[in-house]
């Protein structure tokens, strides 16, 4: 079991490694010798990045057959995974903003800062790049390969490695506090639901908040405020209504365990 263990992380790692290294190398030759590709660089490098590491994963894992003590992830129903995943998405935005201040203290409530440091924008490239292609490309990566991976040595120590790695993977200190606070709550999001559609969906629906309130509302701090506002309100609601059904799961098999 520990060999295999080790084979797994050796695995996840090398992938890891070539994520990082591409991306960084390719990001200094590129930013060097092309520094006008602006976006269109950005989307390069990141292709290149994640295109090698989902490359080296491919690579043959040596594995001893033994029985796996952690057990496969549960599929919750759908009704229950957009309970957790509103509850995510306003966890997720509140996350936002306590980075934002940590960094940037009075400047983040003033509606043009962001908890990444840097300014969407609104060229097509960008826009599908920041709500399809590094949503989708991330949560397979991160949440889905790298935790299923790692989760199968233990569930926290898949997690918590899976949301370090995604904190590295990017660039600003900003950046990097508020992705190992959301990949921590992203790995939680996929182990209580069993499924990778909500961290895909919690992930697009933090970056369309952040695209409408930085660009779209940025002079319109009413709308953002309702915004956020209705997005917080529908995920504490989402929140009581999961604690409520898990002290009523727990109480009813109490119960049944002492009429037995």
């Amino acid at each position: 079991m520990e060999r295999n263990n080790l084979n797994r992380l050796t695995h996840v790692m090398i992938s890891f490694a070539g994520l990082i290294l591409v991306q960084r190398a390719a990001r200094f030759l590129l930013f060097r010798f092309a520094p006008g590709l602006g976006t269109f660089g950005d989307f390069l490098v990141f292709l290149l990045a994640f295109g090698a590491a989902f490359a080296l994963l491919r690579l043959p894992l040596k594995t001893a057959e033994e029985e796996d003590p952690v057990p496969e992830l549960v599929k919750k129903k759908t009704g229950r995974c957009v309970l957790h995943l509103l509850a995510s998405v306003a966890a997720l935005v509140t996350l936002m903003f306590l980075v934002a201040a940590f960094m940037n203290g009075e400047e983040a409530f003033s509606g043009g800062v962001s908890a990444a440091g840097e300014m969407p924008s609104l060229d097509p490239l960008s826009v599908a790049s920041l709500l399809l292609i590094h949503p989708v490309a991330e949560e397979v990566l991160f949440r889905r390969l790298y935790y299923g991976e790692l989760r199968r040595m233990h569930p926290v120590f898949g997690c918590m490695a899976q949301a370090l790695m995604f904190a590295l993977a990017h660039e600003s200190v900003d950046g990097m506090i508020y992705a190992l606070a959301a990949g921590v709550l992203l790995g939680v999001l996929a182990e209580e639901t069993g499924r990778l559609w909500p961290t895909v969906a919690a992930h697009v629906f933090v970056n369309l908040r952040s695209l409408v309130s930085l660009t779209v509302f940025a002079e319109r701090g009413g709308v953002r405020y309702g915004l956020d506002s209705a997005i917080l309100t529908a995920g504490a609601v989402a929140f009581v209504i999961l604690a409520a059904t898990r002290v009523r799961f727990a109480a009813d098999t109490g119960r049944k365990a002492g009429a037995a």
